[in-house]
């Protein structure tokens, strides 16, 4: 990492201050969401699934709050990482040129990926309430999230290339 980049403070955009708001609503979703079914949910439940989303392990309904505090500990480090994009790695050179227009384009890739990594979160944590209660068997879609994500990846690399 070069340590000379400049340091500027990127304005959020009305797109950022979006996906705030979204991770914040999905994450406070998720959390009322375990709140309110915990008591209804059998006492042992899905811990873990195989590759074809079939639940392989179980433990108590205690474990669906860990989802919870990673989205918590997720949301807390990626606004906090959304201020010092001077910091991050970065396939091009950053000058004073092109700097702010690239710290804008991977502050915009960290509010996605975190508001994917939230839905992501609560809905691996929905199916596992819903396996739980006989109201379904597996947890789908969970390559299309994986897909998103990388899409998503794919997409920024590029638009970083490009803003070169």
């Amino acid at each position: 990492m070069d340590m000379n980049r400049p340091k500027i403070k990127i304005k959020k955009t009305l797109f950022h201050k979006f996906l705030i708001v979204l991770s914040t609503i999905i994450l406070a979703f998720h959390l009322i969401y375990i709140t309110f079914v915990f008591n209804k949910l059998p006492n042992v439940i899905p811990t873990h699934f195989n590759l074809n989303g079939i639940p392989d392990s179980y433990g108590s309904k205690g474990n669906l709050f860990i989802l919870i505090i990673i989205s918590i500990i997720f949301y807390i480090l990626f606004v906090l990482l959304t201020r010092i994009p001077n910091h991050y790695n970065y396939l091009v050179t950053i000058t004073p040129k092109n700097a702010k227009r690239q710290y804008k384009n991977a502050v915009t890739l960290v509010l996605s990926l975190l508001s994917e990594f939230l839905i992501l979160l609560f809905y691996m944590d929905y199916k596992t309430v819903e396996i739980s209660l006989g109201k379904a068997s597996n947890i789908n879609f969970m390559s299309l999230f994986i897909l998103i994500i990388f899409l998503t990846l794919s997409y920024f690399i590029y638009k970083m290339i490009k803003l070169k």
